[in-house]
């Protein structure tokens, strides 16, 4: 798998983001994005997840020699991010069985699984309404890091995380992200993206 972007550009109205970035992504690479709040970091990772249009420039994926429309990507991406919401209404039991039904887990990881790897048990058959941010972060990250995409995209993982949960996500990171194109945005926080040495730092394309 591959994404690749070709003098991407970014504006609204009179405000330029980011200027002329070009980059590949490739499978197996862990990539962080880093950069204070407000730099367009976020924004280059929509664009990459075909939620955002660029103001120029191309942005192409390619799966095994064959270019993927842009409207089609989502079915290969998996995505944590702050502004993602979860549907509140479920319990957890539920927001893994509907979430499998769009965006099938990796292979032999079961919702019962899921549920363990998390340490959730004692609370799967509570509604997320009631769940804590750090609690509500933690569905996120594991919904995307358990997926089978070839494409995982994280903003901001370590937010309202506790220091046994950020460990856990750190070790799920190692352990699920193997095969794929990675892409963590971060607030220059080394934690959330340890063992990565490709950083792009989004001030150099200002």
């Amino acid at each position: 798998m591959k994404i690749i972007l070709q003098n991407v550009s970014k504006q609204y109205s009179h405000h330029e983001i980011f200027n002329n970035f070009s980059f590949n992504f490739e499978s197996g690479i862990t990539y962080a994005i880093t950069g204070s709040n407000g730099s367009g970091k976020t924004t280059l990772l929509k664009i990459i997840a075909g939620m955002v249009t660029p103001s120029l420039g191309k942005i192409s994926y390619q799966k095994s020699g064959r270019e993927i429309p842009v409207e089609r990507i989502f079915r290969d991406i998996a995505i944590a991010a702050p502004y993602m919401e979860l549907i509140e209404e479920f319990t957890l039991l539920e927001s893994l069985n509907f979430h499998v039904k769009l965006k099938p887990f990796i292979k032999d990881i079961s919702i019962e699984n899921a549920v363990q790897m998390m340490s959730m048990e004692e609370f799967s058959n509570q509604t997320l309404r009631s769940y804590s941010s750090g609690m509500k972060q933690k569905v996120k990250l594991a919904l995307a890091l358990y997926s089978n995409t070839p494409i995982l995209l994280l903003d901001e993982p370590l937010s309202n995380l506790d220091d046994t949960n950020a460990e856990w996500y750190r070790s799920s990171l190692k352990q699920f992200s193997k095969q794929k194109i990675t892409i963590i945005c971060s607030n220059l926080k080394k934690e959330e993206y340890p063992d990565c040495e490709n950083i792009i730092d989004i001030k150099q394309n200002k």
